[in-house]
């Protein structure tokens, strides 16, 4: 990414925000880590867990003597879950980026303040920074806060599909 970022005109820099280009680096580099790591881990775990909950089934149906229409049920609620699961994780995201946007206004306002300290002093606008500074901040918490609740309900939805289709 670095590299590829040195190949491009001065035209592009005149454009950009400093700490926004920090920013997606950092952030971006980071989230490409994590997705893979994490896509391959859950495509392995996932695969195995599917395989698990097949024989399970049919291990419970056959030993319990449990109508086929109950089985049926279970195995359509399964994908049902998992679309839920993946339209939350769209939604999570989206707020990704949104907070990724908000990570680099946040940069930029750091770099540009500290970069130009001396100007700010001298016209004293360092409370103007400071408020500028606090909203800014407050929308970052506010996007990431949404994103954990949006996360964390997953869990608890899952756990009660889980609990219907063992009643």
């Amino acid at each position: 990414i670095y590299h590829k970022l040195l190949d491009l005109s001065l035209d592009f820099f005149a454009k950009k925000q400093v700490g926004k280009l920090i920013s997606q680096i950092t952030y971006d580099t980071g989230i490409i880590q994590g997705a893979l790591v994490e896509t391959l881990f859950d495509l392995v775990l996932q695969s195995f867990q599917l395989m698990v909950y097949l024989v399970t089934v049919l291990y419970v149906r056959w030993y319990y003597s449990i109508p086929w229409s109950l089985v049926v049920m279970s195995l359509i609620l399964l994908p049902l879950v998992g679309y839920l699961v993946a339209r939350v994780g769209a939604k999570v995201r989206k707020i990704s980026a949104k907070s990724q946007e908000k990570m680099g206004q946040i940069s930029s306002r750091l770099y540009e303040t500290i970069s130009g300290a001396r100007i700010l002093k001298a016209f004293s606008m360092e409370e103007r920074e400071k408020e500028r500074f606090d909203y800014q901040t407050l929308q970052f918490y506010k996007l990431m806060m949404k994103s954990a609740r949006r996360t964390e309900a997953v869990g608890p939805f899952t756990e009660l599909v889980g609990m219907v289709c063992a009643i």
